[in-house]
């Protein structure tokens, strides 16, 4: 954030303005834009991440997660159970696309997926590591700045979406380094991460 909070004001002529004299309409945040070639999915497809990158962005997720919020838990894990069921309905409205029984299966072995690790993610969330995380931590949305990553763009629109399991928010990330074949980095940035958080 570069000036904090603005007022867009409602100007005498009828106009809008930012900062203006007028009568506040609505607040917004001025902030400072960043070069778009530096989000670390264009760096990946540029071959730009190497070793030392790979273990500041460990580093810089740790740092996060360290800094994130304990969540429900227990919303999260029955939001989970829900997400299966609109999985269902959603998969079903495409008969053309995926069958009846495939749609079962997938189904029946999400529900016994989510019944096994259920105790796990229950512990996980008793000891703090079910968090107000990212929500959305893949390459696109962390960007090199003064040559160090910073997270941004993440999920703000509803408090469950955007919290998880820690290791799941990471995840997402290392999914994304192994799919474009940066198997290396992905190891690095996991030993860092803990390392870091010392798990």
């Amino acid at each position: 954030v570069v000036g904090g909070v603005v007022a867009i004001t409602r100007e005498a002529s009828g106009g809008l303005a930012i900062g203006g004299k007028g009568k506040i309409v609505e607040w917004a945040l001025e902030m400072q834009r960043f070069d778009e070639n530096a989000t670390l999915d264009r760096l990946a497809d540029r071959g730009r991440i190497d070793d030392v990158l790979a273990d500041a962005l460990g580093h810089a997720v740790a740092a996060a997660h360290e800094k994130a919020p304990v969540a429900d838990a227990t919303a999260w894990i029955a939001a989970l159970s829900e997400y299966i069921s609109q999985n269902d309905e959603a998969f079903r409205e495409f008969p053309d696309l995926f069958s009846q029984d495939e749609i079962a299966a997938l189904t029946q072995s999400s529900r016994d997926a989510f019944s096994r690790v259920q105790p796990l993610l229950k512990r996980r969330g008793d000891i703090g590591l079910i968090r107000r995380g990212h929500g959305d931590l893949h390459l696109g949305n962390i960007v090199l700045i003064d040559g160090k990553p910073v997270l941004f763009d993440a999920i703000e629109f509803d408090p469950v979406v955007a919290s998880g399991d820690l290791l799941y928010d990471l995840a997402f990330l290392l999914m994304d380094l192994v799919e474009r074949v940066l198997g290396n980095a992905a190891n690095i940035v996991f030993n860092r991460y803990l390392s870091e958080t010392a798990r």
